[in-house]
């Protein structure tokens, strides 16, 4: 009988660093910080033209799976940003508004394969003015995790900054070297969202809710009905 030689520990060791290694960079490139182009976003170098709009999404401090993936970022229906983990984003947009919407993937209860889910708020830019929107991670439990656009301060945005890396023109214009600036309009207050809503034609339940038919009353003749009464009491039903 011919045992097949286990690696050197050597050898075995190199072999996992390798595969550590290469699942970091697939990760790392099918997740990567990119800046839409579209017809909202300005190249200009002159602020008072534009408003100046920071994206940022921290690092969690737990795993979630398929629902750390790359989170994708819409204005007024238009792809604008991707952000990955850890980073933060600046994008120049000319002064108008609409909604901003999230999309991510989650795993929902009694489903086998990732689900894409969205969380949007109404925005208001406009030119000369800088906004800061946290990317939020929030975990409903088995509606899933979202990622909640929210508008936050300057000095909240200065402590998240502290843990992320800019990108594309965050790095010339961080966060951590803003001085104090008027504080952006705050967006409205998500409303509560209701599970059929969240994922259209999907089932919650892992068995049906049987569907009850109450019992109907028999229908009556108006010759059934007699009128020979007061008109003060009620009006009586004949039973044949």
């Amino acid at each position: 009988m011919h045992c097949i030689p286990f690696p050197h520990p050597t050898e075995f060791t190199k072999i996992i660093i390798l595969l550590l290694l290469l699942s970091v960079f697939l990760t790392a490139c099918s997740t990567r910080t990119f800046v839409h182009q579209n017809q909202y976003v300005l190249q200009s170098n002159d602020n008072s033209k534009v408003a100046r709009v920071y994206f940022l999404r921290p690092t969690p401090m737990k795993y979630k799976g398929i629902a750390d993936s790359v989170v994708h970022v819409d204005f007024n229906g238009s792809r604008l940003l991707s952000v990955n983990e850890g980073r933060y984003a600046l994008i120049k947009l000319k002064s108008s508004q609409g909604p901003i919407t999230t999309y991510s993937l989650t795993m929902f209860t009694n489903q086998d394969q990732p689900i894409q889910v969205k969380r949007t708020r109404q925005y208001r830019f406009i030119a000369g003015k800088t906004y800061f929107i946290h990317l939020k991670r929030i975990n409903e439990e088995f509606r899933g995790i979202f990622y909640d656009p929210a508008p936050i301060t300057l000095e909240q945005a200065q402590k998240l900054a502290a843990k992320l890396r800019p990108y594309g023109d965050a790095s010339s214009a961080s966060i951590k070297t803003l001085e104090a600036i008027d504080e952006s309009q705050l967006a409205s207050p998500l409303e509560p969202v209701m599970p059929e809503q969240l994922y259209p034609g999907h089932k919650y339940l892992i068995k049906e809710t049987p569907t009850y038919n109450a019992p109907q009353p028999p229908t009556q003749n108006k010759s059934e009905i007699s009128f020979d009464q007061p008109p003060d009491e009620p009006i009586i039903i004949k039973n044949q």
